[in-house]
């Protein structure tokens, strides 16, 4: 089932990706399981088409800070960004535990970038 997930949420942000459009908001509600083990990407309200220019101003309190990538702090999405939040949420599904929620974003993230 994890395989069959991954695979259908890598096919989906592929396709969503080639199209010039980054979710930026994914998360475990943002996933439709439509049985048969069928996994459905839907939520589009904070996407954005891609453009020469890479930043864009959001509130960060808008997206739900639990699977959100560290560049997100900065305002700096990318294919990357859902990418992490992809891997935030499979590590979440494999573990059965939300591991990476905070409520200061800031500590967080520090490990994380603080070298940068």
């Amino acid at each position: 089932v994890m395989l069959r997930f991954l695979g259908q949420m890598v096919d989906a942000l592929f396709y969503i990706h080639k199209q010039n459009i980054f979710h930026r908001n994914l998360k475990p509600s943002n996933i439709l399981v439509t049985g048969e083990e069928s996994f459905k990407l839907c939520d589009f309200g904070t996407e954005t088409l891609m453009t020469d220019e890479w930043k864009w101003k959001i509130r960060v309190e808008e997206n739900c800070k639990c699977w959100m990538a560290p560049e997100a702090l900065s305002f700096s999405f990318s294919d990357k960004s859902d990418i992490w939040s992809l891997g935030c949420i499979l590590l979440d599904m494999m573990t059965c535990f939300v591991l990476n929620v905070c409520n200061n974003v800031s500590l967080k993230y520090e490990p994380t970038t603080e070298h940068l």
